[in-house]
């Protein structure tokens, strides 16, 4: 017999068990890589005074459009249920 036959289920299971925990660890690993990668990005565009200005300005507008969006959907459902 050869060595593979030779194994107990039981050790087989703890085989894959162990792969099995392996995966998510590996995906996890890269994916908190790749979120640490892209901060460090973002707080590079972020370093300079301007560019917090121009954050601040585009971040500002989108809350103005978003809640004029909210606020027309509003007044639409009430039109609607009247």
């Amino acid at each position: 017999m050869d060595a593979a036959s030779e194994q107990s289920p039981a050790t087989n299971d703890s085989n894959r068990t162990m792969n099995n925990r392996k995966r998510p660890t590996a995906t996890y690993d890269s994916e908190i890589i790749s979120l640490t990668d892209g901060m460090d990005r973002l707080q590079a565009h972020c370093t300079r005074a301007t560019d917090m200005e121009a954050i601040r300005d585009v971040s500002t507008a989108l809350e103005r459009t978003e809640q004029r969006f909210f606020d027309s959907r509003q007044l639409r459902l009430v039109g609607i249920l009247e």
